[in-house]
């Protein structure tokens, strides 16, 4: 009986030695076979990929990476972000830990660190720091329409010496992922998770040669001009957005002493597509405003609408505006 007692005395006391501590903020865990396989581990694909189908044959060793290409990361982690953040500060509270804390991306070509990123706080969301140990996202995605965070940081990898780096033939990408914590000092914790890729770059060759530009058609009001300009360049500009090195372009419009000089529309768009102009809306109205004030339409900040257009009335007082 003693030595029944004993051996499960060492039992309980072992099980305790062993056991895995509860962590700071509770988390998705290690959810499966293949995510305990790989953690620490960030693979690559050409494709998303759904959690259900996580197996080593939907991710690649190497792939051509054209401007055309799309290509995703799938991070495995052991914790999630907030939990690795308490071992970087212990007495922090979990909400300073999200507030103040998030990932440090290091970019290597070739074996040369070419990019670092600390993450805004900002993004991901608190929520997920707190639970995400699989994140899935996509660095490049040219096949739909997106903005996730992990995109912005791969143009500014781009921007960042990583475009240069990228050059025609094969080359060796990894990343790698810290925890970072800005207090009064930068606290920078061990490598969450870290992966490579073989990118086979290839760049379009543009041929002005085999590029049309679109004939010009007038606008009521808007004639066609009749200068001359480099026709090679406005065609090479043409193929490098048709061949994707320039991503996002809609249109490409040039007016010359009020006559339309070059007028070319991409990614499906036409003379009659509206677009959303985003923050530059802020241009054209602030310049209509100036042009409504001269022209006397405007009298006051307050001043509504009211469906007319007309001459301005008695009282208008350019000197008394405050825009």
């Amino acid at each position: 009986m003693k030595r029944l007692a004993l051996s499960l005395l060492l039992v309980l006391t072992a099980s305790r030695l062993f056991a895995q501590p509860a962590p700071f903020v509770p988390d998705n865990g290690i959810g499966s076979p293949f995510h305990r396989a790989h953690v620490g581990e960030i693979l690559f694909s050409a494709k998303p990929v759904a959690a259900d189908a996580y197996a080593d044959a939907a991710f690649a060793r190497s792939c051509v990476f054209t401007p055309k290409s799309s290509l995703f990361v799938t991070a495995f982690l052991g914790a999630s972000l907030t939990n690795a953040l308490h071992g970087l500060a212990p007495a922090a509270t979990a909400d300073s830990l999200v507030k103040n804390g998030n990932f440090q991306f290091a970019f290597f070509i070739d074996q040369r660190r070419v990019y670092v990123s600390n993450l805004h706080p900002g993004a991901p969301y608190a929520a997920l720091k707190n639970t995400e140990t699989v994140w899935h996202k996509p660095l490049a995605n040219n096949e739909t329409a997106t903005s996730w965070w992990s995109q912005s940081l791969w143009n500014r990898f781009l921007a960042g010496g990583g475009d240069k780096a990228l050059t025609e033939g094969p080359h060796v990408l990894r990343v790698e992922i810290r925890p970072y914590l800005q207090t009064t000092a930068l606290l920078l914790g061990p490598v969450l998770a870290a992966g490579q890729v073989v990118l086979e770059v290839r760049t379009p060759v543009i041929d002005p040669k085999t590029i049309r530009l679109r004939p010009l058609v007038p606008y009521p009001g808007l004639p066609v001009s009749a200068e001359r300009f480099d026709a090679d360049k406005i065609k090479a500009l043409k193929g490098s957005i048709e061949g994707g090195v320039f991503k996002g372009i809609s249109s490409v419009v040039v007016l010359e002493n009020g006559r339309l000089l070059v007028e070319e529309y991409f990614n499906g768009t036409t003379r009659q597509t509206r677009h959303d102009a985003r923050s530059v809306g802020k241009s054209f109205a602030s310049t209509l405003t100036g042009m409504a004030i001269a022209d006397g339409l405007l009298t006051s900040e307050a001043q509504l609408y009211d469906g007319r257009c007309g001459p301005a009335p008695p009282s208008f007082a350019p000197n008394r505006l405050s825009f």
